[in-house]
């Protein structure tokens, strides 16, 4: 329905906007297939005694007269912190709830 004659509004399409070329099925599996190849291969290359049957032996403690040029490591656990000073008392009052008055008319 025009009015006077004039032709109806219409949209005019726009230009359809670039498309991105999709990442085929094939190359979406063969990045997993490497990730996962990649994941066991550093995984092993962190973790040798994975692969081979040799165990390491145990460390042993550091001798108590270290020989000049090794440091000997002792950590200690911090002492705890002292509990606070207590504060003055608290003082709780009671508050009358608000009633509103009526003012004499």
């Amino acid at each position: 329905m025009s009015l006077d004659g004039e032709p109806p509004l219409t949209l005019e399409p726009r230009d359809p906007r670039p498309t991105r070329p999709r990442v085929g099925r094939k190359a979406l599996l063969g990045g997993v297939a490497i990730a996962c190849v990649l994941g066991l291969g550093l995984g092993l290359a962190a973790r040798p005694q994975l692969i081979t049957d040799q165990a390491r032996p145990p460390m042993q403690p550091a001798a108590a007269n270290a020989p000049e040029g090794q440091l000997d490591v002792v950590m200690a656990e911090p002492a705890p912190a002292p509990p606070p000073p207590p504060g003055p008392p608290l003082v709780v009052s009671l508050i009358k709830k608000y009633q509103p008055t009526r003012l004499a008319s």
